[in-house]
């Protein structure tokens, strides 16, 4: 009987599509004093429509509620969602320049069937000049 159960079970569970996509890396495009200009991967995320997804930065408050201390920070955050060569990214931009060499920020990923977190830290180089 206990078997039985068992077998229905995994049955069950291997037949939910499982449809989960996550945040991948973070690359800096942009200098300390400029502008940010960054791009996430999304992982996993090829069968998902860009209309589908809603990325957007956690406030300091619900990060508290993750049980994350975040650094505060007053840049608006722009949250841009595209696709190139069959892949989908996250290009996260500010109107203004950002002056501290690090960013502390939580990224929150949500799509219809679910959502992920992922925390980021941003350190942000001055350009060299010669």
């Amino acid at each position: 009987m206990l078997s039985r159960l068992l077998f229905t079970i995994g049955v069950l569970v291997w037949c939910i599509p499982v449809n989960a996509i996550g945040l991948g890396e973070i690359r800096v495009n942009s200098w300390l004093g400029e502008p940010l200009n960054a791009v996430i991967e999304i992982v996993d995320g090829a069968d998902i429509d860009l209309d589908d997804i809603i990325v957007s930065r956690v406030s300091e408050k619900e990060a508290l509620n993750l049980g994350v201390d975040i650094l505060p920070n007053d840049y608006v955050l722009t949250f841009k969602p595209f696709a190139e060569k069959n892949k989908l990214y996250v290009r996260l931009v500010t109107a203004n320049p950002v002056r501290e060499p690090m960013l502390h920020i939580i990224v929150r990923l949500q799509w219809l069937t679910g959502q992920n977190y992922r925390e980021y830290t941003l350190f942000i180089d001055p350009k060299i000049t010669r």
